[in-house]
């Protein structure tokens, strides 16, 4: 099939492409920056989280990727997702500027590519949307969109010799378009000389040479047919393995997903815990049998409140994940009501209520239940919905094959549901109601699901919900001041007398860079990379909004410094001591700079305890976000994943431009079985580390991130690497490395 042209030139898309944007002004044939050569542009204004919008009635599923030209200021914010027009179904989203190569500007047009093989094509999908995610006005401008079968790759002539990287020890990585079988090496002028190569095939062409001697600070220039190119290594940082201790054992579900999209997706990066659950499962109407197939649930104030029957259900999604070796997460409703079994289904459907202020855009029946005077519409959830009771979850798990069920939470994000469920529960969420709620409901699972069931909650939404409820300052004055998380875990202890244990877990979501947008600049960039201290780190004034010491009750220690590992491990050794800690949702973007962040974050969960981890949501397949994962288990199955223990050592880097992380394979570490994760957050140079006590010898290497070729960053590159014996080891700017002794 040939390519599909949306927009090149004229007053409008191409036919049958429709213009269905919102909040958004054009200027066709747009010549106020030059387009290039054989390209025409328009130029596009979005206000109020206006979206630049098109609709084909012929779906595209079958194209790999989304191509265009932009010119736009690198601080416009715009998310680009698919979606099914006939069953309002959406995508994850990716960023304007992940996608552009993290580089916009106001004067030129980029060349942007957007891989649709990261999302799930068995949707059909019909419409595109660049969604404003400011409140503000964002101005933008696009040339030559359209649809290609070929893959961004081959768009792009990827294989193409960009530059190359020095890595390990001695090893020299290059790609090319052609065997690079000879390369020539200096240093300060002088010739090192090259003693072998390995060459690769998959996922791209590659070639691994090795040095005669080891890399060491200083200025290298590496030349070859293709091209040349220079490289600096700085002066080491160094550290001893000999002095280290075990301390922690590394979970093996710390690496998990919110429902992950396949069982091959499982099986390539290793997921190791899939979580059923968010928003949409607390209204979630499982099936009446555990053999059927689908349920329905509202889909909320995510979008118009509107019931809607999914293909899947809790039974199959369990199955699902056993077969791709993952455990199961399931969050269970809690609240009093489920959606009925049926559709369509408006809880503020027009009709009855009168119009709100906003609907559903193919729907107008279906309303937000808002009034232009901020008033909420008072529904009846009978309408749409139908009773649920502890002794229904009871009843209903007790016919579940729970075989495969690791962990059950107490719902999602109770404590918000007067905003995303207000249709079912307009009243603010108190302390006492939350309690009562968790401690109700948790036991109703363990009733269903058998003592030796590990129950979590409270699967608090965010930092502010973690310390606050929703009903304000006079909830926590009438509980003398003590923060919410305290009470919940007071509550749960002082119940034990009667309820017996319910708890195994204290369940929160988290964010380590909450309440920041990015936009792609160096600055912001940095900052998110920065933003994973906010997980172990003490000394580190997060830079949000939860860095203002009045973000905090006067009841927490530490105002401003979130360090969320040891701060929460302290917090239940002070309520209810034997607790474990785990997180459900914890959120980054899934472009490189994400990737990195996904790395980092990995090891720290590893190295500081954490008791599980499920990231929201999935990062879709051949994404950076998805290989950092794949670098610490190296697939389903992989016999060379990071090793069980974590080893403590000091640090002797730089938290906010590296990371580094070691383990063995049992508490007594040995330099037979330590393995490292190398993490560089620097764009523009390398890291270099000198580890004394390290075995000298063959590596199992996995890498990710290729200088010079972002488009690149998310390959699978996995190799042999020789270490030598000076235990040295490099690392290139924005890049991840693994080493296991083979």
């Amino acid at each position: 099939m040939s390519d599909i042209i949306i927009y090149d030139g004229g007053s409008g898309f191409n036919s049958p492409w429709q213009n269905w944007s919102w909040s958004t002004v054009y200027t066709f044939a747009y010549t106020g920056v030059t387009a290039p050569a054989g390209h025409a542009a328009f130029q596009a204004v979005s206000t109020g989280y206006g979206g630049i919008s098109f609709y084909s009635p012929t779906a595209f599923n079958t194209y790999n990727t989304f191509a265009f030209y932009t010119s736009a200021d690198p601080s416009e914010q715009y998310s680009i997702s698919l979606s099914v027009v006939s069953t309002s179904y959406s995508s994850a989203s990716v960023s304007l500027a992940s996608v552009c190569g993290g580089t916009l500007s106001t004067t030129t047009y980029t060349a942007c590519f957007v891989d649709l093989t990261q999302f799930d094509l068995t949707y059909a999908y019909d419409r595109i949307t660049l969604q404003s995610i400011s409140g503000g006005t964002q101005t933008v401008a696009f040339a030559d969109l359209f649809l290609s079968q070929k893959t961004v790759a081959q768009l792009q002539d990827q294989h193409a010799f960009a530059t190359g990287s020095a890595l390990g020890s001695n090893t020299l990585f290059l790609i090319g378009d052609g065997l690079i079988s000879a390369v020539n090496v200096t240093l300060n002028g002088k010739e090192i000389p090259v003693i072998g190569n390995i060459s690769l095939t998959t996922p791209i062409q590659a070639t691994y040479f090795t040095l005669k001697s080891s890399w060491v600070p200083g200025n290298y220039t590496v030349n070859h047919a293709n091209g040349s190119f220079s490289l600096t290594i700085p002066a080491w940082s160094s550290t001893t393995l000999k002095s280290s201790i075990v301390t922690e054992k590394i979970s093996p579900l710390i690496y998990g997903y919110n429902l992950p999209a396949s069982v091959s997706y499982l099986e390539t990066y290793g997921t190791t815990l899939a979580r059923w659950g968010g928003n949409a499962y607390t209204t979630y109407n499982h099936p009446a049998s555990t053999l059927e197939s689908g349920g329905f649930y509202n889909t909320d104030d995510d979008w118009y409140f509107e019931n809607v029957q999914t293909s899947d259900s809790l039974p199959a999604f369990i199955e699902r994940m056993e077969s791709g070796g993952a455990k199961v997460f399931a969050s269970l409703p809690a609240l009093d009501w489920v959606a009925q079994t049926k559709q369509p289904c408006f809880s503020y459907n027009a009709s009855i209520y009168g119009p709100s202020i906003s609907s559903d855009p193919y729907n107008p029946t279906a309303g937000n239940g808002e009034l232009a005077n901020g008033s909420v519409i008072v529904n009846n959830p009978a309408d749409c919905y139908e009773a649920w009771t502890p002794a229904a979850l009871t009843t209903w798990l007790t016919g579940l094959n729970k075989t495969n069920v690791e962990f059950f939470s107490v719902d999602n994000e109770m404590d918000i549901c007067d905003g995303t469920h207000v249709d079912i529960h307009p009243v603010k969420m108190t302390y006492d109601e939350e309690l009562n709620r968790t401690l109700t409901f948790g036991a109703a699972i363990k009733a269903g699901a058998g003592e030796d069931v590990s129950i979590v909650g409270p699967t608090s939404c965010c930092f502010w919900f973690w310390w606050h409820s929703s009903a304000g300052a006079a909830d926590a004055a009438a509980h003398g001041g003590v923060s919410k998380l305290r009470f919940l875990l007071r509550g749960w202890k002082a119940a034990e007398p009667s309820t017996g244990s319910i708890f195994k877990y204290v369940d929160l979501h988290f964010s380590a860079q909450e309440g920041r947008s990015g936009n792609g600049s160096a600055s912001d960039n940095a900052s998110r990379l920065r933003s994973t201290r906010n997980w172990w780190d003490p000394t580190y004034v997060d830079e949000s909004y939860r860095g203002l010491n009045s973000s905090w009750p006067a009841s927490e220690p530490n105002p401003g410094k979130i360090a969320f590992i040891p701060r929460m491990k302290q917090l239940i050794a002070d309520e209810y001591p034997g607790l474990g800690l785990g997180v459900s949702e914890w959120y980054t973007q899934t472009d490189f700079v994400g990737a990195l962040e996904i790395a980092d974050t990995l090891g720290i969960l590893g190295r500081y305890g954490l008791s599980y981890a499920t990231k929201w949501a999935d990062a879709d397949a051949n994404t950076a976000g998805a290989a950092a994962f794949w670098l610490y288990t190296g697939g389903w199955n992989a016999t060379h994943g990071f090793p069980s223990h974590s080893l403590q050592i000091p640090n002797f880097f730089d938290p906010n431009v590296a990371g580094v992380y070691f383990a063995s394979t049992s508490t007594e570490p040995s330099d037979c079985t330590t393995s490292g994760v190398f993490i560089n957050k620097d764009p523009v140079n390398y890291q270099s580390y000198k580890i004394s006590g390290w075995k000298d010898g063959i590596y199992i290497a996995r890498h990710f991130g290729n200088p010079g070729v972002a488009q690149q960053q998310s390959l699978l590159f996995e190799t042999t690497l020789s270490l030598d014996s000076h235990s040295t080891v490099v690392l290139p700017p924005y890049s991840g490395l693994f080493l296991r002794p083979y």
